[in-house]
């Protein structure tokens, strides 16, 4: 027959084991989590060739064809002050011109929801004249 001082022991020792088991995990999902954010910031980071069609007064919309020759919108909610000293895209005078454009994508805010179409917020980073 079990006495109530090995019930007790077994139990100390499962305890101890769940715990120990536990801190294991999350110093794992941490270091995951961390290891996930930096990849997710080099991803974030990306490069596309459009034609600029307006500025709407809200966002910069250019014009580009995706892998099955299909045309689509790219919207960028906002572009780079230093990028705006060189190019007034919020005149007409570059339309139709063509562009390579580096952008980032950034979770927004409630606040920014608003102003964007989704929940992301695009903005232009680098903007090169294709000629």
């Amino acid at each position: 027959m079990i006495k109530f001082d090995e019930i007790l022991i077994m139990r100390i020792i499962c305890v101890t084991f769940c715990l120990l088991s536990t801190l294991a995990f999350a110093d794992h999902s941490t270091s995951f989590t961390a290891s996930y954010t930096d990849a997710f910031s080099i991803q974030n980071e990306k490069k596309i060739v459009a034609v600029f069609d307006n500025y709407d007064g809200s966002s910069y919309n250019f014009i580009s064809i995706d892998e099955y020759d299909e045309e689509f919108f790219f919207i960028a909610d906002q572009v780079a002050a230093e990028i705006l000293k060189q190019y007034d895209l919020k005149s007409a005078a570059l339309n139709g011109v063509s562009f390579e454009i580096e952008y980032k994508e950034e979770a927004s805010t409630e606040k920014q929801t608003s102003d964007s179409y989704g929940n992301t917020i695009i903005t232009i980073t680098k903007l090169t004249k294709i000629q």
